[in-house]
């Protein structure tokens, strides 16, 4: 399984020491591998670096963001393809949460695109 940590290794990169950036799109492919179904919560924890993430989309440093998409996919170590949606949908309800101050912010679009696949049982 991917590191559940990564958001906090891509604010290092984003973060503006004082500076404003003319950025006006953000687009992430995250991908997590061998996820074991029923785990995949621990993956989208804010203490995990999804607060910061947020907090960084909707600094004022990056006044000129408009839009910032999250390619996101999951591969789980066994699963049933017929859940397919169950599974996006739950993982939708998960990322919806971690955006509070981009969507306070009113200015940038959050999207975000999840593809869910896994080894048949």
């Amino acid at each position: 399984m991917g590191t559940p940590q990564f958001p906090s290794s891509l604010c290092q990169l984003l973060k503006l020491r004082g500076s404003t950036s003319y950025i006006q799109t953000i687009v992430v492919h995250l991908e997590y591998e061998d996820v074991e179904l029923g785990t995949e919560q621990g993956l989208f924890l804010p203490q995990h670096g999804w607060a910061d993430f947020d907090a960084v989309l909707a600094d004022e440093n990056y006044r000129a963001l408009e839009k910032a998409t999250l390619n996101l996919a999951i591969g789980f170590i066994w699963w049933d393809p017929k859940l397919r949606s169950t599974h996006t949908e739950r993982i939708k309800l998960l990322m919806d949460t971690l955006f509070p101050a981009v969507k306070a912010s009113g200015r940038v679009e959050m999207d975000i695109v999840i593809n869910v696949y896994g080894n048949p049982r």
